[in-house]
């Protein structure tokens, strides 16, 4: 799941954080214009009863980011290329 967050970032990070989490989204990007970063959320707590994720990384201008599929790291994407 990816969001592009600039006016609903305390949203993206908050409650459809939540919901991302309990629905056992395994992985959740936000492209945060804000502060001109990208974060990536895994590991999901599924229904807890405050729903999270456990890993958090962010990535800045500069960083790849590693697309992992089935836990094999398969391609990385720059922010660069992302973020305008």
């Amino acid at each position: 799941m990816v969001e592009v967050s600039e006016g609903t970032l305390a949203r993206d990070r908050g409650i459809k954080k939540r919901i991302y989490a309990r629905a056992r989204i395994s992985v959740y990007w936000i492209v945060n214009l804000v502060d001109h970063q990208i974060e990536v959320y895994t590991d999901p707590t599924g229904p807890a009863k405050r729903p999270t994720y456990r890993g958090e990384q962010v990535y800045k201008p500069g960083d790849s980011i590693p697309l992992v599929l089935d836990g094999k790291e398969i391609a990385t994407i720059d922010v660069n290329d992302i973020l305008p």
